[in-house]
């Protein structure tokens, strides 16, 4: 394997012969049952790898997947890494909107009427949480009420870079943007110029 999903064959006539082999063996395995039966261990076992009190119990209303949770490294090296929950079917048609676990959990508290998220209380109380028209967060508790809120993000933060990293990153590009580089990039752009319609050549 030269390389990620790539098979290179040496064939005994000394023919070297190089296929893209793509990882399908997930896609090929998590069929429809195959997902609701896990979905069923994980609410019977809480307690397995990789679950919390949450897994299994936030849905897509559109196309009926779990949200999975998903872990996102903070842009910070400093800041600790933050939790996300998506839906599994996200990035293949679903536009779900993603909810940040904090954030998630501080709107669990408020439906809830209770001052700081709970998790026993969560399982106690509530049955499933419906993810609908991207953001509105529908809760269905076990005593048979139905609560219902927008999620909102965080604001997104912007700490601007100092001035030794911006020096940093001035000494990278002339590092990377040899006369070698500049040469490559001339000649693609000059097939890029002779292939493509322009209207200043008024073809």
């Amino acid at each position: 394997m030269p390389e990620k999903y790539t098979l290179r064959f040496f064939l005994k006539d000394g023919t070297e012969v190089t296929r893209p082999a793509p990882n399908t063996g997930h896609q090929d395995c998590w069929t429809a049952e195959y997902r609701a039966e896990t979905s069923r261990k994980r609410l019977e076992h809480p307690c397995a790898k990789g679950t919390t009190e949450l897994s299994g119990r936030i849905k897509c209303a559109a196309c009926g997947c779990n949200f999975r949770r998903c872990t996102q490294p903070a842009s910070n090296p400093n800041k600790p890494k933050m939790h996300y929950w998506r839906c599994s079917d996200h990035g293949k048609g679903c536009m779900t909107v993603g909810l940040r676990e904090d954030v998630l959990k501080k709107q669990i508290a408020e439906v809830m009427g209770i001052p700081e998220y709970d998790a026993d209380l969560f399982k106690k109380q509530v049955r499933v949480i419906y993810v609908k028209d991207k953001d509105l967060l529908e809760f269905h508790f076990k005593d048979g009420r139905i609560e219902a809120t927008h999620y909102v993000p965080p604001e997104k933060t912007f700490t601007p870079r100092s001035e030794e990293s911006r020096e940093h990153m001035r000494q990278l590009m002339k590092e990377r943007w040899t006369p070698e580089v500049k040469a490559v990039m001339s000649e693609k752009m000059k097939k890029v110029r002779s292939e493509k319609f322009w209207n200043s050549k008024r073809r």
